[in-house]
């Protein structure tokens, strides 16, 4: 069960998001709007789907850290922070 429970985490916690972004929020959403080729009312609406997704993961992920420390043990909390550091470092560097 708590296999379960840390593959889940490993795998909600290792979404991708726009935070990660290397490019600031402006940078990313000026990018989309000339790749996409959006007009000013799709730009805002963009801009606030993206935000509110933010706002949403970014709960998701605070949800979820403080259920797994009621659960794991500061040990394997450190562990899978480890394991999320090295997902995190190798999804960089394959982006670059």
């Amino acid at each position: 069960m708590k296999q379960l429970i840390t593959f889940i985490a490993i795998a909600v916690l290792s979404l991708p998001s726009y935070a990660h972004s290397d490019r600031n929020p402006e940078q990313h959403m000026d990018k989309l709007a000339k790749r996409l080729e959006l007009n000013e009312q799709q730009q805002q609406q963009v801009a606030a789907i993206l935000k509110q997704s933010h706002e949403q993961h970014k709960a998701l992920k605070e949800s979820t850290h403080e259920q797994l420390s009621n659960v794991l043990s500061a040990e394997q909390l450190e562990k899978m922070e480890k394991m999320h550091d090295k997902r995190r470092h190798k999804h960089k560097r394959d982006k670059d």
